[in-house]
């Protein structure tokens, strides 16, 4: 004979203790001790239920069947257990894939932003210098065209009755209109050129900071699935 508690729907065996209360109904101490928790009345006919709970002793008999059917229960209910932890591994391996994944991404797009920096920083070093050059450049374009501006004034002053002096006039006031153009025009194309790279580390710096903010997060969220 098996008999069930109606309370957990297990067999009632030697395991757990086993209790009666005065309406006869026989059940699981802890499973008991549970309902009554929540209600004073028997589980299956709701007989009031007074203080005078007794145990129970059974002396049971090495029957294979019951001893079968217990062990087919428990290992029933740790196979639905293990599937529902194979399940929740493979949720959880799943996600510690994607988040490895996006790791190495963040990994090769902040390594690919420190190519470019150093790349920038070294156009940035040249072009400083090209400045530089620019300046001495400019400094002596200056220089000559003042030297110019002199020469043109020393020749109005030249008392010379031939054309020659006005030739000369005109190719040294040629010279300073082509000088002042090549300064003008240096200074037009590199300065802004030279402004725009100067602000380009500053941008992939803070791109990196962001890079590298991410890895942190998802490092954290491979930690919390590592077993």
């Amino acid at each position: 004979m098996r008999c069930l508690c109606i309370i957990c729907k297990d067999l009632l065996d030697s395991v757990q203790s086993i209790v009666t209360i005065p309406c006869g109904h026989v059940f699981h101490n802890n499973c008991l001790s549970q309902w009554m928790v929540c209600s004073k009345t028997c589980p299956e006919c709701r007989h009031h239920i007074e203080k005078n709970i007794s145990k129970l002793y059974f002396s049971f008999s090495p029957d294979s069947d019951i001893d079968a059917s217990v062990l087919e229960n428990k290992v029933s209910t740790l196979t639905a257990q293990l599937y529902e932890k194979d399940i929740e591994l493979k949720v959880s391996e799943e996600k510690r894939n994607e988040l490895q994944i996006e790791i190495a991404n963040i990994e090769k797009s902040r390594n690919d932003m420190y190519q470019i920096l150093l790349q920038l920083e070294k156009d940035v070093s040249l072009l400083k210098s090209n400045v530089d050059i620019l300046k001495t450049s400019w400094q002596t374009f200056k220089q000559n065209k003042e030297d110019l501006i002199k020469k043109i004034n020393d020749s109005d002053n030249m008392k010379v009755k031939d054309g020659s002096c006005q030739k000369v006039r005109d190719n040294l006031n040629e010279m300073q209109v082509k000088v002042s153009a090549k300064c003008d025009e240096h200074a037009v194309r590199v300065i802004p050129t030279c402004n725009s790279l100067l602000k380009l580390p500053c941008k992939i710096r803070c791109e990196i900071k962001v890079l590298n903010s991410k890895n942190r997060n998802f490092r954290i969220g491979i930690e919390a699935f590592s077993f």
